[in-house]
């Protein structure tokens, strides 16, 4: 049974109308805000050329394209192909949406169903695409595919190229509030996964529902995890201090430091 699990294929076709829409996401439309989140699809087509494409990041879940597609420039989050990890396996209806695409999917599908997909608290996402056999080649010509064992489905961002820096902390800790009311846990929140005041990786996001989404893991991170981002710059001149708390750990409602 837990072989039958661990080798199964968790990011093929059946992730459409799964966690992912076939429906553009475009200003023309919006969708209602939904228990089960599916990110629309990014409005051009498999057929146009990615212009310039250089790879900017890599990491465990993916690699980061930047490209020019009709005229403007956008991050191309390549997936790679993903399996079970272990040791506990769950069924194939719960695995499927375990997936970093299946986490970063429904994380930005829960943000545009509330018109939350703005660019405020993340990098905008401009939904999905599959890349096409040309689009893939063109991917061959900067990054080694099989080496990375990526996969042909992505999610396209927005490009942030602004670091993130010590006056930025208090918008990103008032920012949290925006996946708080989208019940999302931001598992990637920490340095290295910002640019600006923005989150450019929600790979490990946990959307409600989810399985492994839980109101303990949901009141912790809001509670007290989110308070870590104060020390990211510790002993750095003008660092901030985080604001002062209650004893069950909400915050008093003076204004964050300026």
């Amino acid at each position: 049974m837990s072989k039958r699990l661990r080798d199964a294929e968790l990011m093929g076709e059946d992730i459409i109308d799964t966690y992912l829409s076939e429906e553009p996401l475009c200003e023309s439309n919006h969708p209602t805000e939904s228990d089960e989140p599916k990110l629309r699809r990014f409005v051009v087509d498999g057929r146009e050329s990615l212009q310039r494409p250089r790879l900017i990041g890599k990491g465990l879940h993916g690699v980061a394209i930047l490209a020019t597609i009709k005229g403007d420039e956008y991050v191309l989050k390549v997936f790679k192909h993903w399996k079970q990890p272990g040791p506990v396996y769950y069924r194939y209806d719960d695995a499927i949406l375990l997936s970093p695409l299946a986490c970063e999917s429904r994380a930005y599908a829960r943000l545009d169903s509330r018109n939350e997909n703005d660019g405020i608290w993340a990098a905008q996402c401009y939904g999905w695409m599959r890349l096409s056999d040309p689009q893939f080649q063109e991917l061959g010509n900067v990054v080694d595919v099989n080496k990375h064992d990526l996969s042909r489905w992505v999610v396209v961002k927005e490009y942030i190229p602004s670091p993130t820096l010590p006056c930025d902390l208090p918008e990103i800790f008032a920012n949290f509030e925006i996946p708080k009311r989208a019940r999302i846990v931001p598992r990637d929140a920490r340095l290295d996964n910002y640019r600006g005041s923005k989150i450019v990786d929600l790979s490990s996001a946990l959307t409600e529902p989810s399985p492994r989404w839980t109101k303990f893991k949901f009141e912790l991170f809001y509670g007290n995890t989110t308070f870590g981002i104060f020390q990211w710059f510790k002993g750095v001149e003008h660092a901030y201090e985080p604001p002062p708390r209650h004893r069950d750990n909400h915050l008093l409602t003076r204004p964050l430091p300026l």
